[in-house]
């Protein structure tokens, strides 16, 4: 998995040629991968994610991402699939390769609950706010390591209406 990871990173370091001065440029747009961890009280659960952004000004980001979180609460399988939109605005940045986003997007998915596999699921639809805070660091010129912290709201769920979510990810961008 080492080896893996090393050689992914030295072919996106070496891909394509240097843009060391477009950073959070009008039109630039980005994919990623996030994986993290939504604590509990009662348990954690494991989240996965997919991500695209685009810087549309100077300070403004749209961002889209696909979530599945799963694990064990109180002796319950849960699984949710989770889509989000919204907008995060660049409010801190530290020279040309750390900035500091903060963010409202809308979710709205699916939650699986299950006692075990024999038993039978209750599904509902989920929905509601989420504010985050994201710490991006260019580690070339093309990959971006993200830490992202965010508190969501969701009604119709069978599980608590709020919670929180801590994520650590890799975006690309695509000129």
């Amino acid at each position: 998995m080492k080896r893996l990871i090393i050689i992914i990173f030295a072919l996106f370091s070496f891909t394509a040629a240097t843009y060391a001065q477009v950073r959070h440029v009008q039109g630039i747009n980005l994919i990623g991968i996030s994986s993290g961890i939504v604590p509990g009280s009662n348990g954690s659960t494991h989240i996965v994610g997919l991500n695209y952004s685009k810087y549309l000004r100077k300070n403004w980001i749209v961002n889209f991402s696909g979530l599945y979180d799963s694990g064990t609460i109180q002796s319950t399988k849960v699984n949710i699939y989770l889509f989000n939109g919204g907008v995060d605005f660049t409010a801190l940045q530290y020279g040309a390769f750390l900035y500091c986003n903060f963010g409202l997007s809308v979710l709205a998915g699916l939650e699986t609950l299950g006692v075990s596999e024999t038993s039978e699921n209750r599904n509902s639809f989920v929905s509601g706010p989420s504010g985050n805070i994201n710490i991006e660091m260019y580690l070339t010129d093309r990959i971006i390591m993200q830490l992202k912290a965010e508190q969501n709201y969701l009604t119709g769920t069978n599980l608590s209406n709020w919670y929180s979510a801590f994520h650590v990810g890799l975006k690309y961008c695509i000129y």
